[in-house]
């Protein structure tokens, strides 16, 4: 499962499940019975909610690096072309520099 970025969010949907399995353990046949599995359903909707946010979210974080590292492999490869053209450029003022002056 992809890092959401939240990593309580696991124990927390684990203590709200503790909690209704409570509420579930104490529930007479009046209709508290009903009211824990409509608990239950809306708990697994949720869980399923979460789950398919996160690996959405990881899908878009991971679609987000590549992105990242495309633009640093582009800027590294033009900023090396600009240095070579700034090296040779230099060189070459200090060749002309070197050359005696002609005379007018």
């Amino acid at each position: 499962m992809p890092t959401s970025g939240n990593e309580m969010m696991p124990e927390r949907l684990e203590r709200v499940e503790t909690k209704v399995d409570a509420l579930d353990s104490r529930s007479t046949p009046s209709g508290r019975d009903s009211t824990a599995s409509e608990v239950k359903v809306g708990l697994e909707d949720v869980r399923e909610t979460l789950y398919r946010f996160e690996n959405t979210l990881g899908g878009r974080l991971d679609a987000l690096t590549r992105e990242i590292a495309e633009s640093r492999r582009e800027f590294t490869a033009r900023y090396q072309d600009h240095e070579l053209v700034l090296t040779n450029h230099n060189q070459r003022i200090t060749a002309l520099e070197r050359r005696p002056r002609r005379q007018t």
